[in-house]
């Protein structure tokens, strides 16, 4: 492993570094093998845990799937390097609607009789 680059912020500090009060120093590691490696990962996420809407009797379904993998070997022997990684995202949900219907006035015809004088 060989330090590749090395940044150091001292003032006007970009976004990516919120609020941070003192300088930044931003250091990159530069490295590489001539053995492939990798790994995958998933995080399943389901109903089981998600609570519904307030005025829900019943939770919707939730699944979620965040899936990746990455992998890094030689191109090269001992020269060059390659690295690619992948995530996904697959979410499937439902949720609660509260639906407005029409009083029996409305449906009849008569979409002003709550703002009249009833005598």
């Amino acid at each position: 492993m060989r330090l590749a680059e090395v940044n150091i912020i001292s003032s006007t500090l970009d976004p990516e570094f919120s609020r941070n009060s003192g300088a930044i120093v931003d250091e990159a590691l530069k490295s590489g093998t001539n053995h492939f490696h990798g790994n995958g990962f998933e995080f399943y996420r389901d109903t089981f845990m998600n609570n519904g809407g307030y005025f829900s009797t019943q939770r919707p379904p939730f699944h979620q799937n965040v899936f990746g993998a990455t992998l890094g070997g030689p191109v090269l022997k001992d020269r060059a390097f390659f690295f690619i990684a992948y995530q996904g995202l697959r979410s499937r949900t439902a949720q609660t609607t509260n639906t407005p219907v029409f009083s029996d006035d409305q449906r009849n015809g008569d979409f002003f009789r709550r703002w009249r004088l009833v005598e």
